[in-house]
């Protein structure tokens, strides 16, 4: 039996091996892999936990000749509510491309105030420290300013989401907006909270839609204060020849 890691390490390196040929091809690949390591019996169920992941896989990419790339992203979110309706919160963030190899690091603090149960207003700065191919890091400056509603029915929450930022992930400093559509589901008497959202990155400068992000994910109640989220976000860009796939692991600590 494989951990978790050699998992993803073989996951990592089957598409890194590749890069130009199609996404389909790379997920036979990985197919393979989810055999070798959990064996005949486990793989069945394994699959089926995979299917919303193949799914944003295989979309926008049939036919091209198309780059992926991946990451692997780790953070803690420690967050504190200092007053009536007002929480602040700092992230620290790692992040690995391909097979392992290490990217940048983030230290996220944010500032958010909820006037109403529906309504939520937010600003964040973030630190970003990007490790160069020649061994040099360059260091850059971030802001986003932004607002959400939701709502709750029955077990469901559904919102949206506009914020304004000068960061995409990418290099580049450019203003965007991005529109956020999200939903979550409380499973009843579960720890585990599944959630999706579809996002779009608008390129204000030149007026035209940058990229789209699919996320599919779910979080665990490990104490009362104390989460884990697990999310694969699909990154499909509509002005580049290319794809990025991001498994992004957070623990979430309420002080």
């Amino acid at each position: 039996m494989f951990t978790i890691r050699e998992l993803m390490s073989r996951f990592f390196i089957s598409y890194r091996k590749g890069k130009t040929t199609s996404t389909s091809t790379h997920s036979l690949k990985f197919l393979n892999n989810i055999r070798y390591c959990f064996g005949e019996k486990k793989q069945r169920e394994v699959y089926i936990m995979l299917l919303p992941v193949f799914f944003l896989l295989s979309q926008g990419v049939k036919g091209q000749s198309i780059e992926n790339q991946f990451q692997l992203r780790a953070a803690t979110e420690f967050s504190k509510k200092v007053v009536k309706k007002v929480y602040v919160s700092f992230t620290p963030e790692l992040r690995w491309n391909d097979a392992m190899s290490f990217d940048r690091y983030l230290l996220t603090g944010g500032l958010e105030y909820k006037p109403y149960k529906f309504l939520k207003l937010y600003g964040n700065y973030r630190f970003v420290g990007d490790k160069k191919s020649d061994g040099k890091t360059e260091y850059f400056h971030r802001f986003q300013l932004g607002s959400e509603l939701s709502d709750k029915i029955n077990r469901w929450e559904t919102g949206a989401r506009l914020n304004c930022t000068n960061y995409t992930d990418d290099e580049g400093s450019d203003m965007f907006f991005r529109y956020k559509v999200f939903t979550s589901y409380n499973i009843r008497k579960s720890k585990i909270t599944p959630q999706a959202s579809f996002e779009v990155f608008h390129q204000l400068d030149k007026n035209i839609i940058y990229k789209y992000r699919s996320s599919v994910g779910f979080d665990y109640k490990l104490k009362k204060k104390i989460s884990v989220g697990v999310d694969y976000r699909f990154d499909y860009y509509k002005t580049k020849n290319k794809n990025r796939h991001i498994v992004d692991l957070e623990l979430k600590i309420r002080l």
